[in-house]
């Protein structure tokens, strides 16, 4: 689909937050993940979803007493940022394959991240 190839901006998609090509209406379309501008949008707005979720979480791991999820939640949050760079790497470089395969390898080490932490502390 070489959906990272439409827009080479960040933080805006061309000069605008929502695609310039699309239309607001395409989202109830069946065929929604067929327009390589709208998949590009959702995965960025779905970054910034993750790290909304993670900062919350942040904030009451933190909060709280209990010292035990700090550690495992600051590495998460280093890969997450980490995340979040390669992808702005990735798409303001014009997706060169260097930058977009470590964004992939990264997202893998994000999953594992998470599944040996649910696994350790039996969440």
């Amino acid at each position: 689909m070489d959906a990272g190839k439409v827009y080479n901006t960040w933080p805006l998609m061309g000069t605008t937050y929502f695609p310039d090509d699309s239309k607001f209406i395409e989202f109830l379309n069946i065929n929604v993940f067929d327009n390589p501008s709208i998949v590009q949008f959702i995965h960025r707005n779905l970054a910034y979803l993750i790290v909304g979720i993670y900062i919350y979480i942040l904030f009451f791991t933190f909060k709280d007493q209990n010292k035990i999820f700090r550690k495992p939640i600051i590495i998460i949050g280093v890969s997450l940022f980490l995340q979040v760079v390669l992808g702005i790497f990735t798409i303001l470089s014009g997706v060169k394959i260097f930058y977009a395969s470590l964004h992939q390898i990264n997202s893998i080490l994000i999953i594992l991240i998470n599944s040996i932490f649910s696994l350790y502390y039996k969440i």
